[in-house]
């Protein structure tokens, strides 16, 4: 009885949740695979939650950096751009970064907080298999979807 409940309330909790997704967001749910580009020659994971997380890793399952095997974040879709801020921790959270190269205070280097600007791209086209977006520099890139494993 008790599985029962908490199986419906999980169900009803993904549907509310699902409900509020835009027809955009909604397309692209599921994970896509990232190809490598020139000047980049690994080939990325990325899959998009329906509770608007997100979580990116190399093909090959190599680090990112020491022990570091994924990279989470939260995404979202506005006006046809894909919005997805990359960080774990409390970096995805509170996305401020301190640079070393802040100002002098009295002879002394103290760091500057900085916001940390969103990955974003416009979506230029989202098929059932494909999602071609244009990066800020006028790149386009192709993501094509990726089956998960059982």
């Amino acid at each position: 009885m008790l599985l029962a409940v908490m199986v419906l309330l999980c169900g009803g909790i993904l549907w509310f949740m699902s409900a509020r997704l835009s027809p955009a967001e909604r397309s692209i749910l599921g994970r896509w695979r990232d190809p490598a580009t020139p000047g980049r020659n690994a080939t990325f994971l990325v899959d998009f939650r329906p509770d608007r997380t997100c979580a990116q890793r190399r093909m090959d399952g190599t680090e990112f950096g020491p022990g570091l095997y994924e990279l989470a974040g939260s995404w979202r879709v506005k006006d046809g751009v894909l919005f997805c801020r990359w960080g774990n921790g409390l970096q995805s959270v509170f996305s401020v970064s301190a640079p070393a190269a802040g100002r002098k205070i009295m002879g002394v280097q103290v760091p500057s907080v900085r916001w940390q600007t969103p990955m974003q791209g416009r979506i230029t086209q989202v098929t059932e298999n494909e999602l071609s977006l244009q990066w800020p520099n006028g790149t386009v890139s192709t993501w094509t979807r990726h089956d998960i494993e059982p």
